[in-house]
């Protein structure tokens, strides 16, 4: 059975098989605009998306996780891969402070990495697969170009729905269920592309 690190070395992000597909369609396509990718969370999908070519931002929280990637893909911050890692502040904090439901501690600055961006609209294709991920899915939604593509992963989660009815009514959803790598259960990435 594969594991986490051999999905960085083979270069498949953890996501549902069919969504997988879909993504490599459209980053290949003529109609994704050749705009930066952005990413909430690395591991597989980081080298799958460098992979391909894309200029990349990641943002991750977990210190020994992003080392891991570093070292196990030979991937080293460069002028396609911006890598920022941004731990929790202090689980106390309150004021505006976002709490991710999966780990303990205030995502705040995590969240709003994506708003260092030069301009609105500045990404082709926005993956939200860490943590506060309703926070971020909040936060990515002016930063998808017209064209775009914003990618929830896990978005069966019930504790998802605030994130998923942030995103405009105008932009076409296609929801992938089944298998991924890694489990034997199936579950659910949605791809939102939107609106010219």
């Amino acid at each position: 059975m594969r594991s986490r690190a051999s999905l960085i070395e083979l270069s498949v992000p953890w996501m549902v098989y069919d969504a997988e597909r879909y993504l490599r369609l459209l980053i290949a396509g003529p109609s994704l605009p050749r705009l930066p990718a952005f990413e909430w969370g690395c591991g597989g999908s980081t080298t799958w998306l460098l992979g391909m070519g894309l200029h990349l931002t990641t943002i991750e929280h977990d210190t020994a996780w992003l080392r891991r990637l570093r070292a196990r893909a030979s991937l080293h911050p460069n002028e396609r891969w911006v890598s920022r890692l941004i731990a929790p502040g202090p689980a106390g904090k309150t004021a505006g402070g976002v709490r991710s439901l999966r780990a303990v501690g205030d995502f705040s600055e995590y969240t709003a990495a994506i708003d260092d961006a030069v301009r609105p609209s500045a990404y082709s294709l926005i993956l939200v697969d860490g943590r506060a991920r309703n926070e971020c899915m909040r936060r990515a939604i002016p930063h998808v170009a017209p064209g775009g593509a914003l990618v929830l992963d896990n978005s069966d989660r019930l504790d998802y729905a605030p994130g998923i009815a942030s995103v405009p009514s105008g932009w076409t959803r296609l929801d992938f269920a089944g298998h991924g790598p890694l489990s034997p259960v199936k579950w659910r990435t949605t791809v939102w592309v939107a609106s010219q």
